[in-house]
């Protein structure tokens, strides 16, 4: 397994998904900060909760989803391209643990994106000069909370891009389910919509009134777990991909 691990890790250091991981987060929180700068005689609230919704407020929804789908599909391409797959399946390597480690890779990189952007929404509220002490509760809990939030969608996007070689499908479907989930998030619906799960574990659970944290989480490992074993029965039993 470690040498499994070592070995995707690799491939990800010669590819741009690195990047993608650091710069994605500094660009949302940019622009969360330049909309606090740009009207701060409107606020009337503290800076701080100014920027820190200025910056959330995009990201779970959004961002987060767009993501996961260009990370994902990125990753498995690189096996989809030039018979990868025959290559790495021919290894004395149990199927098993290449779907583990490539899904824990992918979580790892999930879980930096998550970090960074936490990281800098704090160095972009001190660059600004925002008033009063760092609150760093109100930032870090939101963003542990879309950990486990994003695993349904992760493992959708993973089963999709394993499915299907071009990158086009996986990439589309997963963009396109993203747009409307702030819509549907406002709904009786959202609970058998996944793309609203980051949504509501990061937004709706700061509310004093949402009580719905078990029911989220709940389906959380519901869904998680129906898709990862559906998507690992099927890629065990494909001869050729």
């Amino acid at each position: 397994m470690k040498s499994l691990f070592a070995a995707e890790w690799l491939k990800l250091k010669h590819s741009r998904i690195l990047w993608i991981v650091i710069l994605m987060p500094i660009l949302l929180t940019a622009q969360g900060v330049g909309n606090f700068t740009r009207y701060t005689d409107v606020w009337t609230r503290d800076d701080w909760t100014v920027i820190i919704e200025q910056c959330l407020i995009f990201y779970p929804p959004m961002l987060l989803p767009f993501f996961i789908a260009i990370v994902i599909v990125l990753m498995l391409r690189i096996e989809h391209s030039h018979n990868g797959w025959k290559h790495l399946l021919a290894l004395p390597v149990r199927r098993g643990h290449i779907y583990a480690v490539k899904f824990g890779i992918a979580l790892l990189l999930v879980v930096l994106n998550i970090a960074v952007f936490g990281v800098s929404v704090v160095a972009a509220g001190l660059v600004v000069g925002a008033n009063g002490p760092i609150p760093l509760d109100r930032i870090a809990l939101p963003l542990l909370r879309l950990i486990p939030a994003v695993l349904p969608i992760m493992a959708i996007q993973f089963w999709l891009s394993l499915r299907y070689r071009h990158i086009g499908i996986p990439l589309g479907i997963g963009i396109g389910l993203a747009i409307p989930s702030i819509l549907v998030a406002n709904t009786k619906y959202w609970i058998v919509y996944p793309w609203t799960y980051p949504t509501m574990a990061a937004l709706a659970s700061q509310s004093s009134t949402f009580s719905k944290g078990p029911l989220l989480y709940g389906a959380v490992a519901l869904v998680f777990l129906l898709v990862t074993v559906f998507g690992f029965n099927e890629f065990r039993r494909r001869d050729i991909l």
